[in-house]
This record gives C-alpha cells, sequence and structure tokens, in this order.
C-alpha cells in the first residue's frame, strides 16, 4: 500500500468525523429545543437577549459549518421551490450573500503568491478589508500602477481539496441511496453529485470565469446599455481574477419587484441579455447566486 493512499484514508475518516460531529452537534440542538427543558431554554436566552434559532436558521448554521461544498449545495437548494417550502428557501438564501469571509492577512498572502509579487509592487493603493465574500472565493480592491481601478478575487485556501473530498464522500452515499431506495435510482441521484462536482470545478478555475467575461464582452461591444468589465489577463490566475472596478447600482435577480434605478422593470434590461445570449448562442450560467 502507497503511503497516499494510506494519507487519502486518513483524510476521508477525519472528514467523516468532521461532519458527524458537525451534524450530530446541531442535531442534538434541534432535537432539544422541540422538548419542554429546550422550550425552557429558549424564554430565558431570549429573557437574556441571547440568539434563539429558528430549525431553518439551523440548518443553515449546519451547511456554513459543513464547508463549501455544502454552502454550493444550499445556494442551490434555495433556488428550488419544488424541493424546499418557501421558509426554508427564504434562509438558505443568506447562504449566497452573507458567506463567512477568511483572514484577510491569510488573502494578501494568497494574492502575492499568485502574483509573484508583493502587493505594492503591482498596486498603487490597495484595500486589505474584503469588500465581499462567498462560498469559493472573496473580493477586494486596489488600484494599478497605471491607474487603474480593479477587483481582485481570491480563491479560497485548499478548497479544491476539501471540495474534492467531500465529493467522493457526497458521491459515495449517493451510491449507496440508490441500491439502499429505487426511487433514488430512479431520479439518478449518482448523476446529480456528478453533475453537480462538475459544475463546481468550472466555478473554481477562475480561467473559466474570465473566457466567460471576454466572450460576453464582445457579444454585447455594440450595447451602450450594457457594461461587461475588461478583464486584466495579465494577472489573473485559475485562483484569481482580476478586472475593472465599477460600481453599478443593482439588485439581486431574486429580489422580489426588483427594478432598474430608472424605475423601468428589469424584464425589459433581462430581455436585452437573452437576446444578445441567443444571438451568441452564449450562456455563462451558474447554478445558484454566491
Amino acid at each position: 500500500m502507497r503511503i497516499t493512499d494510506v494519507y487519502v484514508g486518513y483524510l476521508k475518516i477525519t472528514r467523516i468525523i468532521q461532519i458527524g460531529s458537525i451534524l450530530v452537534k446541531h442535531g442534538f440542538k434541534e432535537m432539544i429545543s422541540h422538548t419542554f427543558l429546550g422550550r425552557r431554554i429558549r424564554k430565558r436566552r431570549i429573557r437574556q437577549h441571547k440568539p434563539v434559532y429558528t430549525t431553518q436558521e439551523r440548518l443553515r448554521l449546519t451547511i456554513e459549518d459543513l464547508g463549501p461544498t455544502y454552502i454550493k449545495f444550499g445556494q442551490i437548494l434555495a433556488d428550488r421551490p419544488d424541493i424546499l417550502s418557501e421558509r426554508f428557501r427564504k434562509e438558505l438564501k443568506k447562504l449566497q450573500t452573507n458567506a463567512l469571509p477568511f483572514d484577510d492577512h491569510l488573502a494578501i498572502r494568497l494574492i502575492e503568491d499568485e502574483l509573484g509579487a508583493e502587493i505594492k509592487d503591482v498596486f498603487s493603493e490597495f484595500n486589505p478589508h474584503c469588500i465581499a465574500s462567498a462560498s469559493i472565493g472573496q473580493v477586494y480592491t486596489g488600484r494599478l500602477k497605471n491607474g487603474k481601478d480593479v477587483v481582485i478575487k481570491i480563491r479560497r485556501p485548499n478548497i479544491d481539496q476539501k471540495i474534492k473530498l467531500d465529493l467522493y464522500l457526497m458521491r459515495y452515499l449517493a451510491k449507496k441511496l440508490a441500491l439502499e431506495y429505487p426511487e433514488m435510482a430512479a431520479i439518478n441521484i449518482v448523476g446529480v453529485v456528478d453533475e453537480f462536482g462538475e459544475s463546481i470545478f468550472k466555478e473554481l478555475n477562475y480561467y473559466n470565469e474570465a473566457t466567460n467575461i471576454l466572450r460576453f464582452r464582445d457579444i454585447f461591444k455594440d450595447n451602450p446599455r450594457i457594461y461587461i468589465p475588461h478583464v486584466d489577463m495579465k494577472h489573473t490566475t485559475h485562483r484569481m481574477l482580476i478586472m475593472d472596478l465599477r460600481y453599478v447600482a443593482g439588485r439581486s435577480a431574486s429580489a422580489e419587484g426588483c427594478r432598474t434605478r430608472s424605475g423601468t422593470n428589469s424584464p425589459q434590461r433581462s430581455g436585452s441579455l437573452a437576446d444578445h445570449g441567443l444571438q451568441g448562442r452564449f450562456f455563462p450560467c451558474r447554478p445558484s447566486c454566491g
């Protein structure tokens, strides 16, 4: 047996224990919350102005603790009214906008690793505090030496190894479920996991996103109503994406009553996007927001 096989086996066992402990922790709290003791504790925490969580909130917290693979899966479920009720979907949508950031100092080291240089050698200005954080990456702002304001999106550390391990465990579980429950085999649960894995690994490679932006920019180059940012391919890598910074007022595509600043309905703008997308036969879609 090779040393690498032993190490991979150790990682799998460690991750299984970690997942199990997270599920037990939150599951126990959820179970207790429905007992007489749990209701008394809840009332006391309310009196003491301490946080009290609903079942929906506890599910979101569990997913956040499980890590990026499950966060991405939760983001997809948030857009599936055929699977989850509105109460759960509303809570899981927070995963699309409120991902917990990782350490700024670590992010700066990762950016410098990708640049192959120190921040001060590439940027004349750099904001060391992230302006946004998602399940896969974190965003910063800066100004290049040529005076161009840009946003820098850096991938979370070691996320590819974590996702590979989680997908292996998810696929193993899916195969077991397909054997035990024929209805799971009927919906091709293993295929669903494989498709999810293929999609998330495409998102992990920022070159894919950069290429999509460039193609989209070319398709909409003659449309004055739509702005597509320029990608700085000189500094972009598969772990880091740098593009023009332009603040545009807007709202989430999933927001109810979404309107443009002029007050016109958003379908007018989305129709323009759809028309050009059909003309270019190009749809740079993601399975979820976030």
